[in-house]
């Protein structure tokens, strides 16, 4: 597939990424600035986690890399990559807020990446434009990414994975650097998330043998599955504890209220609920009482309330079930995943928020697909809105 972009579609896309930047440094500026009024400036606890880590660093390391001060981070994670890099961040810039200034770094990029990514499952750069301004100016991607927290690096991880692997399969040309920076971040969302990696390895190993068996290389589909046996072998018990922990420690989140349940899939049972769980996680966070004031953090509950703009998104998301897919590895891969994290973690949208991606450049395809999606995902998502501010008032 051969896509030329024009140098307006160019121009375009630089300002995208220009504005998108400058608006992330602005507001992270401005969260940094608001503690001298009073106003702390964390997302969640991992935010206080990661940056108090990371001043034990500051004040223990003899060096920028010292073995003893790395260790005790270590100890203190199952999965150390990302507190590794905020101390060593922290270290380097001599600043905890390194970490936040990358995050900033990294979801700038993700715009690009998205643009990227659409453009190759779509062959226009009109969707692909549309996709990547979505994300830049969301207010969502906006606020979280000027917090410490690891699903910022874990989006990138991922994004950079999928457009490398549409490269391979458009038959586009990857350079060897490609494939080792994408080695590189996969090995550290291995030690970041447990079971992101190794799930998405499977699905490329899946869509790789499934291409073996229709071109009758059977030599090559037999090694094919020789190694993911091998595969299964090696990593099969961290899949199976990472697949537990979630269920022990994340099977939805009753802070959003006892409705948690209804959308809850337990079992196997429960299958039937996957729609509206798969909708109700698109559309996260999001709470039932928009009006009122929560117990949580003041920036949580703001991006919690500024949430009712991806509304439209998350509408335009769920019908595109409904359509012809322009690429149906990368709409049913990428919904197994999403299906796959929501189950074990509904309610808790930071372990989702790396696939927001997902739905901002479904709701562009299926915009651009039809004409009649982008007014009608209004119009459901304004009567959704409805619906929650009735229930904010009762």
């Amino acid at each position: 597939m051969n896509v030329c972009i024009d140098n307006k579609e160019s121009i375009r896309l630089k300002r995208t990424l220009y504005i998108g930047f400058a608006l992330r440094l602005l507001l992270l500026i401005t969260i940094l600035l608001l503690p001298k009024v009073g106003i702390e400036p964390y997302f969640i606890s991992d935010d206080i986690k990661y940056e108090s880590h990371a001043i034990t660093y500051i004040r223990n390391a003899s060096s920028l890399f010292d073995g003893k001060a790395l260790a005790a981070v270590i100890d203190a994670y199952m999965q150390p990559f990302w507190p590794l890099v905020t101390c060593l961040l922290a270290y380097a810039f001599r600043s905890i807020y390194a970490g936040r200034f990358l995050n900033i770094i990294l979801s700038t990029a993700c715009i690009k990446l998205i643009y990227n990514i659409t453009l190759l499952i779509s062959g226009k750069s009109k969707p692909a434009l549309k996709a990547a301004r979505i994300f830049a100016y969301l207010p969502l991607t906006l606020f979280t990414c000027c917090f410490p927290i690891k699903d910022i690096f874990i989006m990138y991880g991922v994004l950079y994975a999928f457009y490398v692997f549409l490269m391979v399969q458009n038959h586009k040309k990857v350079k060897i650097i490609q494939f080792i920076w994408c080695a590189l971040l996969l090995i550290g969302v291995y030690f970041s998330r447990g079971a992101v990696t190794e799930f998405l390895l499977i699905l490329f190993g899946v869509y790789i043998a499934i291409g073996f068996a229709k071109s009758k290389k059977y030599w090559s589909l037999a090694v094919t599955i020789l190694v993911f046996i091998a595969f299964i072998i090696i990593f099969g018990n961290r899949i199976y504890e990472a697949f537990f922990i979630k269920v022990e420690d994340y099977g939805g989140d009753t802070g959003l209220g006892n409705g948690i349940r209804y959308v809850q899939i337990n079992g196997i049972t429960d299958i039937y609920k996957l729609p509206f769980t798969y909708f109700f996680a698109t559309l996260q966070p999001i709470t039932l009482n928009l009006l009122k004031m929560g117990r949580s953090s003041l920036w949580l509950t703001i991006i919690t309330n500024l949430n009712v703009s991806i509304y439209p998104i998350a509408t335009g998301n769920f019908i595109y079930i409904f359509f012809k897919k322009r690429n149906r590895f990368f709409w049913w891969s990428t919904f197994i995943f999403y299906s796959a994290v929501i189950i074990l973690s509904i309610g808790v949208f930071r372990h989702y928020l790396f696939l927001l991606p997902v739905q901002i450049i479904n709701y562009s395809l299926c915009t651009d697909q039809n004409k009649d999606a982008k007014p009608f995902s209004f119009l459901a998502a304004a009567a959704l809105l409805i619906l929650v501010l009735f229930l904010s008032l009762v």
